[in-house]
């Protein structure tokens, strides 16, 4: 059976890989809905943290990989690490900066950016960082220029199930002029509008603009109003639909004529993609990460200029030819984006480890002893900031450390 550098069998490693994806959320779900949680609700989080983090270290982990690092502030999702298991590479993917450069959107409350500068640090402080684009790594090593040799630039893969059912078009099919993602200011859906409404009449009796993503109700009906006073009608013109299943998304996507990503924001553009994976003609906005994306300048068009849109749009709808090569083009980009393609991609020599992953006498000897109790465990946090959460921790240290064991039994 293979075997790896510190002597874990394969078997080993696919029980390790399996536990990190269930310890989260199991300890999410056992203290974040009880009614002693409400108890502590400014300090929830941090228990969640601190659950999370002796989990871990009783595995004593040779690499600690981040998937997601800047999440838990609305969602139950524990992110926090290092405290306990500090003796571990740290790996952590940033998807994008996007909160940082618009703060003023999405740091509005003293809550928020507290926590974002929290996770921020907790970024800086990991030994490799693993940007999903180039456009976030140029963005990362311009707002953090110390840090740039810890940098890895990876892509993000198209799933199997996409590659498995796209196909290049070998003519135009379908009515609607398809968006799918979040619906927010930054995903620039008002351009999108515009450039529908400035198609000519006779051409639009036979599209249909369909909105696909989760909105606040306030922001849709602002654009619903947008639309509604450039003559569109709701529900034969334009549509919002929210809370799609993947089926249901999939399926909106082969029965579109047109996929249109107006977004001036995005660390990638997972939705482009997709739509590219499907065969589905893409237009998409020239910002950010897109162009790096999509790869082609005829699909792409100036933000925030409906008007130009507008022509493209007309152009592919217009010229089978022109849109059979789109879509030929669009579906033999995504091929690039198989995981196995992506992976073999990634330079790992783009940056140093900062430490080895073998542990030194001395290293074993300054790192916290992982088989004492629950209690003694959060001892050794020194949490004085939460001296009511460590009591209420020791106090529970019995029932507490019952769910600690089980997550870590292998």
């Amino acid at each position: 059976m293979e075997e790896y550098a510190d002597g874990r069998s394969q078997a080993q490693a696919e029980e390790l890989r399996a536990l990190s994806l269930q310890i989260t959320p199991i300890v999410l779900r056992s203290f974040s809905r009880n009614s002693y949680s409400r108890a502590f609700s400014q300090s929830s989080r941090k228990l969640n943290e601190i659950l999370f983090e002796v989990a871990v270290a009783r595995i004593r982990p040779s690499i600690v990989f981040s998937m997601s690092l800047f999440q838990g502030l609305h969602e139950d999702v524990s992110s926090g690490y290092r405290k306990l298991y500090w003796h571990a590479e740290h790996f952590c993917i940033l998807y994008d900066l996007i909160p940082l450069m618009e703060n003023n959107r999405y740091l509005r409350t003293r809550r928020a950016l507290h926590w974002y500068h929290e996770k921020l640090e907790l970024l800086l402080g990991s030994d490799r960082i693993m940007t999903i684009s180039e456009f976030v790594g140029a963005q990362f090593c311009e707002r953090f220029p110390s840090h740039r040799e810890k940098l890895i630039i990876i892509h993000a893969g198209g799933r199997e199930r996409f590659f498995d059912i796209g196909e290049p078009r070998t003519r135009s099919h379908g009515r609607a002029i398809l968006y799918v993602g979040s619906i927010e200011p930054r995903k620039n859906i008002e351009t999108l509008i515009r450039a529908f409404a400035a198609i000519p009449e006779d051409c639009r009796t036979t599209l249909t603009l369909r909105l696909v993503g989760r909105s606040k109700r306030k922001y849709r009906e602002n654009l619903a109003r947008l639309a509604t006073s450039l003559g569109l009608v709701r529900g034969i013109d334009f549509l919002f639909v929210e809370n799609a299943t993947d089926d249901q998304v999939i399926k909106y996507y082969l029965e579109s004529r047109l996929f249109v990503f107006p977004s001036v924001s995005e660390g990638f553009g997972l939705p482009v993609l997709e739509a590219m994976q499907l065969g589905v003609p893409v237009l998409a906005a020239n910002a950010t990460s897109i162009p790096e994306v999509l790869g082609c300048e005829k699909l792409l068009f100036p933000p925030l200029d409906f008007n130009i849109l507008s022509k493209k749009i007309r152009h592919l709808l217009n010229d089978e030819i022109a849109y059979t090569k789109a879509s030929s083009y669009c579906h033999n980009r995504s091929l690039s984006y198989r995981w196995e393609d992506v992976i073999g991609r990634v330079n790992l020599s783009q940056s140093t480890p900062t430490k080895n992953l073998q542990l030194t006498d001395q290293t074993q000897l300054e790192t916290p002893a992982l088989d004492l109790n629950f209690a003694e465990s959060i001892d050794i946090l020194m949490l004085a900031k939460y001296r009511k959460l460590v009591k209420f921790l020791k106090s529970n240290a019995v029932r507490l450390e019952e769910t600690i064991d089980t997550l870590t039994c292998h």
